[in-house]
């Protein structure tokens, strides 16, 4: 049996979210969502996501008054939500809806909803999935295209070798990244032996399959991660840039 005849690509048609709420807790209810029940927490205010098992991540979120927001302002391109105080329920002057609200510099409040579309941006478009969902909370990604050996994984010379191999191929296909590369063009090249400088260990059938993972693994990353950058470009394109304070001004 061909090597390549074992390859099959178990994508799922589509990405599901690990929440479909846009606005997730925005307390407009009486009971704040239990959050110790998710892996993975979003700040309510930018949507950045975070994995609650990350030690890491750990630092980059706090929960105050059951709201998930960032906290790291010292970066200049980082959501600020560390800096707001969430305060209790309150009615908005603005919705007139009762939520969880927002001290804003003037003294006044509005709810975190508005606080949210006015100070950073809405979208009616599908939130896509965050790269930090599909490392943690998608097991096929895990275990289909992110399976690499120990030995492989450490060894320089196995990815010394790989990356000459693959990076001629890409120069005489004029491909500047993996990312980019025919998957399917790739696969029956390798399969009608129209590669004939392919190292020789690949043609395992093991290798040809983890190369195939591999390849199609960067092509999903490379997809969610733009995704992800133009609908935050098209959310913040109704960020409010000259806001005034209705109560002040009445």
């Amino acid at each position: 049996m061909s090597a390549c005849a074992l390859w099959e690509d178990k994508t799922p048609k589509k990405l599901h979210l690990w929440s479909d709420l846009y606005f997730s807790d925005d307390g407009s209810e009486d009971d704040p969502s239990d959050y110790d029940e998710e892996d993975i927490v979003s700040c309510y205010f930018c949507d950045e996501q975070y994995n609650k098992r990350n030690k890491f991540h750990h630092r980059d979120y706090d929960i105050e008054n059951g709201v998930v927001k960032c906290t790291l302002p010292f970066m200049s391109d980082q959501c600020h939500a560390g800096e707001i105080t969430i305060l209790d329920r309150k009615e908005c002057h603005l919705c007139k809806e009762t939520r969880k609200a927002v001290e804003l510099e003037c003294g006044h409040t509005m709810c975190i909803r508005c606080y949210k579309e006015l100070f950073y941006g809405y979208t009616d478009e599908e939130r896509p999935i965050h790269i930090t969902e599909l490392y943690f909370n998608h097991r096929w990604f895990r275990s289909h295209y992110l399976q690499c050996s120990p030995l492989w994984s450490r060894n320089r010379d196995f990815w010394d070798e790989y990356d000459r191999y693959i990076n001629r191929y890409m120069g005489e296909h004029n491909i500047r990244r993996i990312e980019d590369i025919d998957l399917e063009l790739y696969i029956t090249e390798v399969k009608n032996n129209k590669i004939d400088y392919r190292i020789w260990w690949l043609e395992n059938s093991h290798y040809t399959n983890w190369e195939f993972k591999y390849i199609k693994g960067k092509q999903i990353i490379l997809k969610v991660e733009t995704d992800w950058e133009e609908w935050v470009k098209e959310k913040e394109k109704n960020i409010s840039e000259e806001f005034i304070c209705t109560q002040c001004s009445s």
